[in-house]
């Protein structure tokens, strides 16, 4: 009996502690030095850590480093430019790129830099042409080459750039450096089919191999920041446009391997701006932060997308920090399936920003700073109103007003609270909505239970209507 019961509370302990480790840690922290500074890149470490950069008021860049609390480990300062992406490799130290001072210091040089798991400069080198460059971004390879993609004008006026792709060996000595048409445009980003084939984010994207050999041009230009769909190779780029009715809206285009358009949509979230923004692979989804200019007046924070390959929006949160002004300029995803982002804030005494970085789980849920909402901006957020008809036989409409937008439950259940069905369970954008419940034929007469769950930033708000089956 003794042995089972130390059996037993072995299996509770693992569980518990299981439980434990899959939970995810959320947080919000500032980070503000001598000088203000701006939060640009940011990368989880392999102890579950961050590495994060902001941009230094004086010139140059911070680069923080913290434990998987936002506790800050080291920080040091850079004197270049500004960082474009930071990211981990095998034997544990830090690869930054970005843009450095060029010839004299009026121009500009790409540069790569290499530093140590504790924060010291192992080297760095420089990369471009006679004007201006930059390296935007960077990808270890199996072999423990660096692939860098980059872009550079050779021409003021008329303006004229050109996008390159780097690939350097572990001390960055240059393998090939490949310049591709001018008309394509300058630095962006890459994103992988596979070990053969890299989709170039540019003015013109294009797709190439992993030497860099152009496989096919868009004809379409402009589309956006680009990644790609792996269950079908499918393309989904994302961009922020102004719409017939002079509103900012965030515009979606998904094509094929072939720059085919598919389907294209503008997402309606109104006074969102996609300026400063990024745009990786999520959840199983595509996911997007930026900037919030929110519907609460003199309310601006960042903000976190999630959509699927349908372009469907799956979730939106904002992450509003009272009156003070925040942004979300960088978003990774976490080995504990939630978000990290980096951005800037301005401080309570007004002043140049700091360094802003939130932990998500992996619904977005994080514990803010300052975070407030009035009674009334929460209670009023939707309008949940009586099914018609009821008493009903055969079929009843349920219709609510959402005063903004959000990600919205709509269940039916008895009156034991036991869970009948799931009428909507995702995404809706303010206004008017119905849906028709039309139940089951095993589900007998009587009374049940119509539940709206609108989900806030402080919680969820529910409300229930009685709704009457008679058969």
């Amino acid at each position: 009996m003794k042995r089972f019961f130390l059996i037993l509370v072995i299996l509770i302990l693992a569980v518990t502690v299981g439980e434990m480790q899959s939970q995810s840690i959320t947080w919000q922290k500032e980070y503000q030095y001598v000088a203000k500074t701006e939060g640009e890149v940011i990368c989880q470490t392999f102890d579950s850590g961050f590495v994060a950069s902001g941009l230094y008021i004086h010139g140059g860049y911070y680069v923080i480093r913290t434990d998987k609390y936002g506790d800050t480990i080291w920080t040091k300062l850079f004197y270049d430019r500004n960082p474009y992406k930071v990211i981990q490799i095998r034997d544990s130290s830090f690869i930054f790129v970005g843009q450095a001072s060029g010839v004299n210091g009026v121009f500009s040089d790409g540069f790569i830099q290499k530093v140590s798991p504790s924060g010291i400069q192992i080297w760095k080198k420089k990369f471009g042409t006679a004007l201006e460059n930059a390296i935007t971004d960077i990808i270890e390879l199996e072999n423990k080459d660096f692939l860098c993609y980059g872009g550079t004008v050779f021409n003021f006026s008329p303006l004229m750039s050109k996008t390159f792709l780097l690939k350097v060996n572990q001390s960055a000595d240059s393998i090939f450096q490949i310049y591709y048409d001018s008309s394509i445009g300058g630095a962006g980003s890459f994103s992988f089919f596979n070990e053969k084939r890299i989709l170039m984010n540019a003015l013109r994207p294009f797709i190439t191999d992993m030497n860099g050999n152009v496989i096919r041009y868009s004809v379409i230009t402009n589309l956006g920041k680009g990644l790609v769909d792996h269950k079908d190779n499918s393309l989904i780029f994302v961009k922020d446009i102004i719409d017939s009715n002079d509103y900012r809206v965030i515009h979606v285009t998904k094509t094929d391997s072939n720059f085919n358009v598919l389907e294209e949509r503008n997402i309606k979230i109104l006074l969102r701006v996609l300026k400063t923004f990024d745009f990786i692979l999520g959840n199983n989804c595509f996911t997007i932060c930026g900037i919030a200019n929110t519907d609460i007046e003199n309310r601006i924070g960042g903000f976190i997308m999630e959509i699927d390959s349908k372009l469907k929006v799956l979730s939106y949160k904002e992450y509003i920090n009272d009156l003070r002004v925040s942004s979300f300029s960088s978003i990774r995803l976490c080995f504990d399936k939630g978000y990290a982002t980096v951005g800037s804030i301005t401080p309570i005494i007004f002043g140049y920003n700091n360094i802003l970085i939130t932990k998500t789980d992996s619904s977005g849920n994080s514990v803010l700073l300052g975070i407030k909402h009035t009674s009334s901006e929460i209670q009023n957020s939707f309008n949940l109103k009586q099914n018609y008809p009821n008493p009903f036989n055969s079929q009843s409409k349920i219709e609510f007003d959402l005063i903004k937008s959000g990600n919205v439950i709509l269940k039916i259940s008895d009156i034991l609270g036991k869970e009948i069905e799931i009428l909507f369970n995702g995404y809706l954008e303010k206004g008017n909505h119905s849906f028709g419940f039309k139940p089951k034929s095993n589900l007998s007469s009587g009374v049940y239970f119509y539940t709206i769950e609108f989900k806030t930033l402080s919680g969820k708000i529910i409300k229930s209507k009685k709704l009457i089956l008679i058969k």
